[in-house]
Formats: structure tokens, C-alpha cells, sequence
């Protein structure tokens, strides 16, 4: 899906759909289910599934019908986190987590975001926050496979473990 996207030039209409369809999953979990539920006939997922395509693009219809006609629906979900993670390598963004003791403020956000993308050399970065008070400080930031660990009690820990190695 992603190649086709990307060759017909609706990279970002198929993107922005398939987060419709993700949220719609997320909204209704029943509905993964009921696809996928061995006790439904076809005719009855079937009537489910075209209910379900109502509001897309006829791009995301054949690309639903596809998955559908596959049984593939449990997979659904893991294809649009595929696609989502394409889309980001393909416009330079990155996906990343920021652990701080204490709620940031919108400006000290950006800042993170600005500052994380250039050391990685992305063009942006999505930060999604989350506050763990046991870190006392500072911030721990994730994406990807790289983690930079500027935590108050990571900071302590090495200077415990320097300590002890002196005695």
C-alpha cells in the first residue's frame, strides 16, 4: 500500500485514512472481533465490513477489500503501524518518547522536539510524554533503537557505582 501511495502521490490522503481507520479500531475493539469471529457467517462480516468502508477513499476501499478477502483483518492493525513507520522515514520525521519527573511545559516540548531532531538529523520529531517522578530529574528520551538517558537518577546510579569501585 504504501508503494502505491506513494507512486500515485496520495501519500498523506492514504496516511491521514489509514489513522481514520486505526481510531476506529481503537474506538470500537468489538470490531476486529466481529470480522474475524468464527461464529459470524461471511454474509453477516461481509455486511459488518462494507458498513465499515462507507467513508473511505476507493484507493482505501480496494486496499480494505484486499485484507478482507484475505482474512487478513487481525493484521490490520500492524499494517497501518508499518505504513505509519514508512511515512515517517519517508518525510524525515520520528516518533519519539520523552520521560521527564514532571510534566513539560508546551515550550519546553518544543524545544525537546527541536532539539532531539537535529541531534538524530531528522527533519521533525512527534514527542509523546510521559512523567515518571522515580527519574528526580532531567529526561530520558527514545526513538527508535537510541535512548539518551539524562535522568537525575541514572546520573546517581553511576556515581554510586564509581564510588563503590573505589572502595
Amino acid at each position: 500500500m504504501f508503494e502505491y501511495a506513494q507512486e500515485q502521490d496520495h501519500l498523506q490522503s492514504i496516511y491521514d485514512e489509514l489513522l481514520t481507520l486505526r481510531e476506529l479500531y481503537q474506538q470500537q475493539p468489538q470490531l476486529g472481533n466481529a470480522l474475524t469471529n468464527a461464529a459470524l457467517s461471511p454474509e453477516q462480516k461481509e455486511k459488518i465490513f462494507v458498513t465499515m468502508q462507507g467513508p473511505f477513499s476507493h484507493e482505501m476501499q480496494s486496499f480494505m477489500n484486499i485484507v478482507f478477502g484475505n482474512n487478513r483483518m487481525n493484521d490490520l492493525l500492524l499494517m497501518i503501524d508499518d505504513f505509519e513507520k514508512r511515512y515517517d522515514d519517508a518525510i524525515g520525521r520520528v516518533q519519539a518518547t520523552v520521560t521527564t519527573a514532571v510534566p513539560l511545559t508546551d515550550e519546553q516540548a518544543q524545544h525537546l522536539e527541536t532539539a532531539f531532531a537535529k541531534r538524530i538529523g531528522a527533519k521533525t520529531t512527534v514527542l509523546t510524554q510521559k512523567v515518571d517522578p522515580s527519574i528526580m530529574g532531567g529526561v530520558i528520551m527514545r526513538a527508535n533503537d537510541q535512548v539518551i538517558d539524562g535522568s537525575v537518577r541514572t546520573k546517581l546510579m553511576h556515581i554510586k557505582e564509581r564510588l563503590t569501585q573505589q572502595n
